[in-house]
């Protein structure tokens, strides 16, 4: 799974659009100036 989520990370990253995850620690530690958007854990 790290390719496509690298892959999907780097376009965000190149259209500069936010990006929807649960993993925020993986995207913040490869792509620092993504804008992520996590949903609150009930």
């Amino acid at each position: 799974m790290i390719l496509p989520d690298f892959l999907i990370g780097a376009h965000a990253v190149n259209e500069r659009f936010g990006l929807l995850t649960r993993d925020a620690h993986r995207y913040r530690q490869t792509f620092p100036g993504l804008q992520l958007i996590t949903p609150a854990r009930s």
